[in-house]
């Protein structure tokens, strides 16, 4: 389209593919309403209008329905790579370990000072969205809350991997190399009973910073 300037130059244009779709016929009247004058020069520019009914009927579809804005989530990086990795308290300076080298369903999860057995090995299995599920290596189970419970202190232990929110965990870092690794269904972290001895056990808690509740990976 082309409007004409006050020096007598053609200034033209490409109007939105609205307008081009609806095969709206282009007037002198129309290309005059496209036109304003610039306080620049006294030229003319132009002005694309907010709405053409005829451009509705001849789509279907309202213009103001076709212009929009999509949020787009993007899946979250893990914050640790996957792995192999050794869990060990920043109080205590032991390992999260499964007792007795245990492979069975429901076996209690308690510190012990790290002797390099399988036990003591963990798979950080990442999920996509910001959580992970922590394998033993040694059973191929994975760390759970037990039975899904939301008190504080409730015991963690080993189980079946079921996709239940109680065995997926986010892990954050906290400062200075260390990290908490909090529970998607409760909101709490990992924390050992503050006993540095062996198996000595490990349980969730609300996070208040307590060495208890940090960890290297």
């Amino acid at each position: 389209m082309t409007c004409m300037g006050s020096s007598g130059a053609a200034v033209s244009f490409i109007t939105t593919a609205v307008a081009a779709a609806a095969s709206v016929p282009a007037s002198s009247t129309d290309t005059n309403a496209l036109c304003s004058t610039s306080p620049i020069n006294n030229s003319f520019v132009p002005v694309i209008p907010e709405k053409s009914a005829a451009a509705e009927n001849a789509i279907g579809i309202p213009i103001a329905a076709r212009v929009s804005t999509r949020l787009i989530s993007l899946p979250l990086p893990p914050t640790v790579a996957e792995g192999n990795y050794v869990i060990t308290s920043k109080y205590s300076n032991k390992s999260v370990t499964v007792a007795d080298y245990s492979v069975a369903n429901r076996a209690n999860v308690a510190q012990q000072l790290y002797q390099g057995n399988d036990s003591q090995i963990w798979i950080l299995d990442y999920l996509g969205d910001g959580y992970y599920k922590i394998v033993n290596k040694n059973s191929g189970k994975v760390l759970e809350v037990a039975d899904g419970r939301t008190e504080e202190l409730v015991n963690v232990q080993q189980n079946a991997w079921a996709d239940a929110d109680y065995q997926k965990w986010r892990i954050e870092q906290v400062g200075d190399g260390y990290f908490s690794i909090i529970c998607r269904h409760t909101g709490k972290c990992l924390d050992v009973e503050m006993n540095a001895a062996d198996m000595a056990n490990i349980r969730q808690a609300t996070y208040n910073g307590l060495n208890t509740q940090k960890w290297v990976l």
